[in-house]
């Protein structure tokens, strides 16, 4: 008698390899729309007087094959002055609080991600 598992064994392999791409691609997106919403509410944090630091944010994102990156600037002189404070100003900590808050929705977005894939291989 003998066990033939190769079938099986193929079948898994196809599994984990079409679940590796389908979970990378879900991991960039889950990065790159927490990026997005970072960015959106450092600048409603931004303090307002005449405009100019709200309107200087930016938003970068870089894409590789396995991996995404959001870059979020502020390229005013005295944007440093109003995040971690001065002598004269307590800190807004604009972008603190936006990643702060960012880190905590990218947390649920991967552990959703997570449960996913989980689902997927406990199945059977």
């Amino acid at each position: 008698m003998s066990l033939d598992w190769g079938n099986t064994i193929r079948e898994f392999q196809r599994t984990v390899k079409s679940s590796t791409k389908d979970t990378t691609k879900e991991i960039k997106q889950a990065v790159l729309k927490t990026g997005r919403d970072v960015f959106r509410m450092a600048k409603q944090f931004t303090p307002v007087r005449k405009g100019r630091l709200r309107r200087s944010w930016r938003l970068r994102n870089r894409q590789k094959n396995t991996s995404a990156e959001v870059d979020i600037t502020n390229d005013t002189p005295y944007a440093p002055a109003v995040e971690y404070g001065s002598s004269r100003r307590a800190p807004a900590n604009m972008l603190k609080r936006a990643t702060i808050r960012g880190n905590t929705l990218l947390k649920k977005r991967l552990d959703a991600i997570h449960r996913k894939l989980s689902k997927k291989f406990n199945q059977g």
